[in-house]
């Protein structure tokens, strides 16, 4: 049942995708980018972050959603290749500041793997 609280959430969110762009994810006129490695961690990020992440919001001065795999490098909240020294994957599962906050609905681990395989087939360039 845990599963199907992600999934109904996820199906809702398909006629945003943007077929025409295969590495970005496009909501509300926003284009999110997937760095080349795909979408399922922009999917991730939009899901979870842009509420309070993403251009246009409020809630934060940390804009990351959308960025390329080297503006998350360059701005500090991933080092290339390796998940547990990088803020955005340590936020994710509950290091410092746990990221969605409380009360919010969170990744799953399966998702939350996803965001370390992205981080770790990064190379700084």
């Amino acid at each position: 049942m845990k599963s199907l609280r992600f999934i109904i959430p996820a199906l809702l969110l398909l006629p945003a995708c943007d077929l025409a762009t295969p590495n970005s994810f496009q909501s509300d006129n926003v284009t999110f980018g997937a760095g080349g490695n795909g979408n399922q961690q922009a999917q991730i990020l939009q899901q979870y972050c842009a509420s309070c992440h993403a251009p246009g919001t409020a809630q934060s001065d940390e804009k990351f959603v959308g960025w390329t795999d080297q503006q998350f490098i360059d701005n500090g909240l991933v080092v290339a290749g390796d998940p547990n020294s990088s803020e955005l994957y340590q936020f994710m599962i509950g290091v410092g500041d746990t990221m969605p906050p409380a009360g919010n609905p969170a990744p799953s681990d399966a998702q939350i793997q996803i965001i370390a395989d992205w981080i770790s087939g990064m190379t700084n360039q």
